[in-house]
């Protein structure tokens, strides 16, 4: 534990420091705590800069057509709108001043709107004649001083009572604003402001603004450009990570530099073809258990799977295994011993994605063509798909019969693709 205030007796005096000890100790502790399952790196001059985006996946959240994505437009008045987010700035300690906290040492902030889960910002009209980039960034200032009040303050010396105004708290502020770029034919992205005077800042997203743009233009999806660099839990709490290549959004890195300035091809060709947003973090596993034509049905044709998240604009990894008509451990009617699977049964795996929605499309597809019919029945192919409102559902054709269990893995969705 950290260590704790003991007062030393009764009737000792109780000092201001032993007020600002008791005080940061408590408004530390969630940040001790983060440090613990993120492990930003050791206390330096040029400290770890993160982000950990609201990013609500759940149905019908607050915002829920951009709930995803930290930086979104899609409104005829030039206005971007930043959600909200938790900026980390790992530790500035070095070693000889502290060895605990030159490790531990991380501090963290909120941004959030006011009146609005986001904050909007306005991108500056473009009349030059060639498209640019801008920036939004977000400037974390540690320790700065927060609200004042008129308090009522004793003279040590003269023994007077004043009413003063007093800083009487310290917080992390977090802002956001817009860098404008350079307009060229061939834009390049403009870079963050230099940290300095004990502010930190953090790149979010880039935004493409061409030629024409003004007042009441519209910042498309595919204008949004998110690099703000998200935190993955550390390994070494047991936790295995998810996300992309840092190559495939990094300004100049691999992806950028080979697939930039191409001509127009597709609704996203304002981001390189091969670009996944850096808030495409984490990942997501639910474990289906079908069973069909072996009595009373758990699902029939277009019955919901799963509802309980937003699944659109997600990459799939799936494994299913079955193939017999037995029932599975878990299943009241069977006995353990008979249960499935007993040895060897049918399996199989495969690849989907949501990023298109509706009966026709696939997240996991149970081929009769290709093998299936050991695991869903001659004849008969077992679907899951993801509906225009975002649930798992199941499309079931021809007469399976057959219990099926399908590990279906996720990836976090690609925000600003779409609706999302």
């Amino acid at each position: 534990m950290e260590t704790k205030y003991k007062h030393p007796t009764n009737g000792a005096e109780f000092r201001s420091q032993d007020a600002d000890f008791i005080s940061e100790t408590a408004a530390m502790a969630d940040d001790r705590t983060l440090w613990e399952l993120i492990r930003t790196m050791p206390g330096s001059s040029t400290p770890d800069k993160l982000v950990i985006p609201y990013a609500n996946r759940q149905l019908d959240a607050p915002g829920a057509a951009t709930s995803n994505a930290l930086v979104w437009g899609n409104t005829a008045d030039a206005i971007i709108h930043v959600m909200p987010f938790r900026a980390i700035v790992g530790s500035r300690t070095v070693v000889g001043t502290s060895p605990i906290e030159h490790m531990r040492g991380m501090v963290s902030g909120y941004h959030v709107g006011t009146s609005a889960l986001y904050r909007s910002l306005t991108i500056a009209a473009n009349a030059s004649g060639n498209p640019r980039w801008d920036l939004v960034y977000a400037t974390v200032t540690p320790d700065a001083n927060g609200d004042t009040a008129s308090i009522l303050v004793k003279d040590p010396t003269t023994k007077v009572v004043s009413n003063t105004s007093q800083t009487v708290n310290k917080k992390n502020t977090v802002i956001v604003a817009v860098a404008q770029g350079t307009a060229a034919a061939t834009p390049e992205f403009p870079t963050p402001p230099s940290d300095g005077a004990g502010s930190y800042h953090i790149a979010l997203a880039y935004v493409y603004v061409p030629n024409g743009f003004g007042a009441s233009s519209t910042v498309l999806r595919q204008y949004i450009h998110e690099v703000a660099p998200c935190p993955q839990l550390s390994p070494s709490v047991g936790a295995m990570s998810c996300a992309p290549a840092n190559h495939q959004y990094k300004p100049e890195g691999t992806v950028d530099t080979r697939q930039s300035g191409q001509a127009p091809a597709g609704p996203n060709y304002y981001r390189p073809g091969a670009y996944l947003p850096s808030t495409m973090t984490g990942g997501e596993r639910i474990i289906v258990l079908l069973q069909l034509g072996t009595g009373t049905d758990s699902h029939q044709n277009g019955d919901t799977v799963d509802d309980s998240r937003d699944w659109r604009f997600r990459y799939f990894m799936w494994h299913a295994v079955g193939g017999s008509a037995d029932g599975f451990a878990s299943d009241r009617g069977v006995t353990v011993t008979a249960a499935v699977p007993r040895s060897v049964h049918a399996a199989m795996f495969g690849f989907g994605h949501s990023f298109n929605q509706g009966d026709t499309t696939v997240v996991c597809k149970i081929d009769d063509d290709v093998d299936g019919s050991i695991l869903a029945g001659t004849g008969a192919d077992v679907i899951i798909y993801c509906d225009t409102d975002g649930a798992l559902k199941v499309r079931i054709d021809g007469t399976p019969n057959r219990q099926i269990m399908i590990w279906l893995d996720a990836t976090a969705p690609f925000s600003n693709y779409g609706t999302v």
